[in-house]
This record gives structure tokens, sequence and C-alpha cells, in this order.
């Protein structure tokens, strides 16, 4: 997959008493030029946001499996077990914020978590590497 983008994508409407990791995340230049390219006609901001959903949804399972396929451990343990809240919170939260907010606002939630999350298990991912590496 493509590194992620240094640009960063804030929506401005989100609940404010949810955390960044539901309101700001680093993105794709693609997505950016999408929704730009969309003129905010729904249909095709709804196509953009498919798009960098899927993207950052599997970048998120690749560092999952990244750790996965390190040995079994207390850390592998906990990752899934923090998964598992991570998404349960995600899904409670933006079906939150779909309910209440503008036209797609959750995907733009999920998008944002999803995309989050991706970085910070890419960063555990290359902290076990490193420590498989060494044998610890």
């Amino acid at each position: 997959p493509a590194a992620p983008a240094t640009d960063t994508v804030d929506d401005e409407d989100m609940d404010p008493g949810l955390d960044d990791s539901y309101n700001t995340a680093d993105l794709r230049p693609e997505y950016k030029a999408c929704i730009d390219a969309s003129d905010m006609v729904m249909p095709e901001v709804r196509e953009c946001q498919e798009q960098e959903f899927a993207f950052q949804r599997r970048r998120m399972i690749a560092a999952l499996d990244r750790i996965d396929a390190g040995p079994d451990s207390y850390f592998k343990d906990e990752i899934g077990n923090w998964q598992d809240v991570y998404l349960r919170y995600t899904d409670s939260n933006c079906t939150a914020v779909e309910e209440r907010g503008p036209a797609l606002e959750g995907m733009s939630c999920r998008i944002n978590r999803y995309a989050n999350r991706a970085s910070a298990l890419e960063g555990l991912a290359d902290m076990a590497d490193k420590a498989y590496a060494k044998g610890h």
C-alpha cells in the first residue's frame, strides 16, 4: 500500500466531545483530490469516502497481520483485545454521529478512526519487528 499522506483532514462538524481520532487523520492526497473533484455532490463524495475507507481498512489489517505473524505473546494478545475495544467504540460513536449529524459524517468518522488506528498499529508492528529481531 502507498504511504499515508502528510495532509491532515479536519471534520469541523464532528462532535467536539469525541477525541481527535474521530475528527482528524492523515489521509492520502488522492482522497483530498477526489473530494475536491466531487464538487460536494453526495454520490461522488460517498464514492471518495468508500475508496479511502477501504484503503485505510487494508492498512489496518496489514498491520494487524504483521503483529499476528510474530510469536505468541502477551503483547499480541493485548493488541487483539484492544483492537476489539477500539472497533466497538468506533462503531458506537460513529453510528451516533451518523444518526445526528450531516450526511456522510459517520463514514468520515470511520475513515479517521481507521486511519489513526492503522498508523498506531504500524508503529506497534515496527516496534515488535525490532524486538523479535533482537530476540526479545
